[in-house]
């Protein structure tokens, strides 16, 4: 698996259009670079978990998100998600070959932003009355996720 075809994959899994990715990757990257396989087996673990992290948020938009501004707020959050998953890589590319604390610090990151949106959503789901059912929804997903997470390390 190279970086084009990682940042295709995030595209696809975070719903965005791959070139805002990929014109990214070629205005830093080398050709060899950009062809450049990463092969090993838990560099490849970590980049399936960045993968299903950025599924895991595409679900709860569908679920979620419906239209107007939040909508576009947050697919804009969306596209800045995957640049940001994509220059991490670049940048660890362009130093070394070992990525992964980099990519253990980006799943640190995004684990962080999805705690702070969790909390937001549950906060304002009992402020506004937003039934016991949508906030027993969220936390049978979150538990779910957090296992999921848990049994991969």
């Amino acid at each position: 698996m190279n970086i084009l075809k990682i940042s295709k994959d995030v595209a696809s899994k975070l719903g965005i259009e791959s070139i805002i990715l990929e014109e990214i990757i070629k205005s830093r990257l080398s050709p060899e670079q950009l062809n450049e396989e990463i092969t090993d087996r838990s560099k490849l673990e970590k980049i399936d978990e960045l993968f299903e992290a950025d599924s895991n948020f595409l679900k709860f938009e569908k679920e979620n998100i419906k239209e107007g501004k939040t909508k576009e707020n947050f697919d804009k959050l969306k596209e800045n998600l995957g640049k940001l998953q994509i220059l991490v890589l670049i940048k660890n590319l362009e130093k070394t070959k070992d990525c992964d604390s980099v990519l253990n610090a980006l799943l640190g990151v995004l684990n962080n932003k999805f705690d702070t949106v969790n909390n937001m959503l549950s906060s304002n789901l009992q402020q506004n009355g937003g039934g016991v059912n949508y906030y027993n929804k969220y936390i049978k997903y979150k538990v779910k996720f957090l296992n999921l997470k848990l049994n991969k390390l």
